[in-house]
């Protein structure tokens, strides 16, 4: 009535996906205003473009994670709204998001000051991702450090 025991195998296997191409290119440079007390500065300078030939993005957005004990310059990014591209940006403790209308085949250049608030020893570098905002599954990841580290 019942017959023999049946048994069920599933079998996995851990294969790794090839690297692909960013969807977009993202580089940071970190100039140095002044790396001595009482509040050492530098600037953060981004380019970005977006891979695919020809087409622009949606909309996107950049996060800015902060090197530990730094915080954006208000007025300098308060600055970037004069770009066309920029539509807003929101600052927290820890980062910056710049809302950006679209990013193309172009590369268009960012840049803004972050200060010193307190001093830490023993810094890591910070992360920055540019995501489109409609497909979050698109995005580039690069980090940066401040440079009188």
């Amino acid at each position: 009535m019942f017959g023999p025991p049946r048994r069920y195998v599933t079998e996995r296997y851990n294969v790794l996906e090839p690297k692909s191409e960013g969807i977009f290119s993202l580089s940071v440079n970190t100039i140095p205003i002044r790396c001595s007390p009482p509040q050492p500065a530098f600037t953060i300078d981004i380019t970005a473009s977006y891979n695919n030939s020809n087409e622009e993005s949606s909309m996107a957005i950049l996060v800015v994670q902060f090197v530990s004990g730094y915080a954006a310059n208000q007025v300098s990014l308060n600055q970037l709204l004069a770009n066309e591209l920029v539509k807003k940006t929101e600052t927290s403790p820890s980062k910056v998001v710049i809302y950006l209308q679209k990013v193309g085949p172009n590369p268009v250049n960012f840049s803004f000051q972050m200060e010193q608030q307190s001093e830490v020893t023993d810094l890591k570098p910070a992360q920055m991702s540019l995501i489109e905002y409609y497909n979050p599954s698109h995005r580039t990841d690069v980090s940066y450090n401040a440079p009188c580290n």
